[in-house]
């Protein structure tokens, strides 16, 4: 295990049904094997999503709406002795906001006790990052993004696995992820134009 993500990244695009795409980005860990992604990847799509596949690799052209900025990321820390997800959020966010020519912005909606209910197709209207068990140990984190038919985006939520040591610490240690890295390379997946 590295302080670092392996920022092994897989993508697959289901049918939501009722005119929606749900796209879902996994972050694995860097106990997978580059060459073992893809064989990973199918097996956790196999296994929790019975939607059936619109797209394999492939970004949906979706975006979202201007109506909805500057967007509205809330989280539900969820769980006791892990970094706070709050200040890794707001410090991806201020990246992100940061880049220059950048028109959409990214705010907090503050804490929140929602669940990330994007990945179930139970749409509740926030954006929201969480840990919640994603249902495997090679998942470092899950971001949801569910498009309707007209390709703008409706909601997003992230998930980071509560089952990885994650470490807000200036030096990671050894036996855990450096939450800092993760959380802006989750974020980026949040589809937002500049």
């Amino acid at each position: 295990m590295t302080g670092q993500p392996a920022h092994q990244v897989t993508e697959r695009s289901f049918d939501g049904g009722d005119g929606y795409v749900l796209t879902v980005d996994l972050l694995l860990s860097s106990d997978v094997a580059p060459a073992d992604a893809e064989r990973v990847a199918d097996g956790f799509f196999r296994d929790h999503f019975s939607l059936s596949t619109v797209a394999d690799y492939a970004t949906i052209p979706s975006s979202w709406p201007t109506s909805k900025m500057p967007l509205t990321i809330v989280y539900n820390q969820g769980q006791p002795g892990e970094p706070s997800l709050k200040d890794a959020g707001d410090f991806a966010a201020a990246r992100w906001n940061a880049t220059p020519g950048n028109t959409y912005r990214l705010v907090s909606g503050g804490m929140t006790t929602a669940t990330a209910g994007a990945c179930a197709m139970n749409l509740d209207g926030q954006n929201t990052v969480t840990f919640q068990d994603p249902g495997g140990p090679s998942v470092l984190a899950l971001t949801c993004v569910v498009a309707n038919n007209f390709n703008e985006i409706v909601e997003a939520d992230i998930i980071f696995n509560p089952n990885v040591l994650f470490s807000s610490d200036s030096v990671t240690p050894p036996n855990a992820y450096d939450l800092w890295s993760v959380a802006p390379h989750s974020s980026e997946f949040l589809q937002l134009p500049s």
